[in-house]
């Protein structure tokens, strides 16, 4: 193996880390696109639903498990400000859809930090397994 392939090998596992972390500072407002047809604060982007998802994700290839170790912290980080709106009304509130209407204000906020504390539940042992494997 040349110097080349080898040094590339090695970073790669750290651009898919960092994409995780970018994309899991972002991925819970992914409910605002316009083709999808969730409100935002949807139930399904903010809840322990895609800590979970990704976890099973990460059994299936070992790039997956690097990825999780960025998305993970950045996914709890953003539940954990989306806690502290500036109010509880409208948009502020977990959107339950398909089915009509929205959390209220204590039930939203435990439904996001019971997604943040999964990320950060599943990170643990995501991350000492990837260590394991360097």
């Amino acid at each position: 193996m040349d110097m080349i392939t080898r040094s590339f090998t090695q970073v790669l596992p750290v651009i898919v880390m960092v994409a995780g972390f970018i994309v899991g500072l972002t991925f819970p407002d992914i409910d605002l696109a316009p083709p999808l047809p969730l409100k935002h604060r949807s139930v399904w982007t903010h809840s322990p639903l895609i800590p979970i998802l990704l976890v099973v994700l990460a059994g299936v290839s070992s790039w997956w498990y690097w990825a999780a170790v960025g998305f993970l912290p950045a996914y709890a980080w953003h539940l954990t400000l989306d806690c502290f709106p500036k109010s509880w009304r409208g948009s502020a509130l977990v959107n339950l859809y398909p089915l009509n209407g929205v959390l209220n204000a204590p039930s939203s906020a435990l439904v996001m930090m019971a997604g943040a504390a999964c990320s950060i539940f599943f990170w643990i042992p995501v991350t000492v397994h990837v260590l394991g494997t360097l």
